[in-house]
């Protein structure tokens, strides 16, 4: 049973992060920021703070909040998928890469999907950029414990959409599990 209160603080503190974050990706994006938009981020980090993450999950949300990247920042999304995502990441799921030899980064690399890069539509979902939407290695591994890291949707390049949910690490903060040539 929480203690008294805590719902209130947890619904404040949701509603805080998720208005933030929501914003700045916003702002960033170049989008116009609108009363109705800070309201529907304000209720939805609210519904979240209290039933969704607790007390601790969102004190450590507050902490992880972004990742640095060679593009820019990557931030915390507070959609549901996003957050369930996240969970999934902190419980040791499985997290994939696709990559070119000589090319792209591997256990090193930052942005990590939950599905196989084998996956048929794989390359939309995660709006990767035509030139790498074929694989010459495929990376299996699981967050380092302790390790920052942010869940979100990705963002399209191109001609692919994005919005698969994916999870953007520090460098160096997956353990592989396994390297497999297609």
């Amino acid at each position: 049973m929480p203690a008294p209160g805590l719902g209130r603080g947890a619904c404040a503190g949701g509603a805080a992060i998720n208005v933030a974050v929501d914003v700045g990706v916003d702002v960033l994006g170049g989008r116009k920021v609108t009363l109705g938009g800070v309201v529907r981020s304000a209720a939805t980090g609210c519904v979240l703070g209290v039933v969704g993450l607790g007390a601790e999950e969102l004190l450590e949300s507050v902490a992880s909040v972004f990742v640095r990247t060679p593009y820019g920042l990557a931030l915390q999304s507070m959609s549901p998928e996003a957050l369930r995502a996240r969970a999934a990441v902190r419980a040791g799921a499985l997290m994939y890469r696709g990559g070119r030899l000589g090319r792209s980064a591997a256990a090193e690399g930052q942005f990590w999907a939950l599905e196989s890069p084998l996956s048929p539509g794989y390359a939309q979902h995660y709006g990767l950029p035509p030139q790498n939407a074929t694989f010459d290695f495929v990376e299996v591994g699981v967050l380092r414990p302790g390790a920052r890291f942010i869940t979100r949707a990705a963002p399209g390049i191109g001609t692919n959409p994005g919005g698969g949910i994916e999870a953007v690490v520090d460098a160096g903060s997956v353990i592989l599990k396994a390297f497999t040539m297609p």
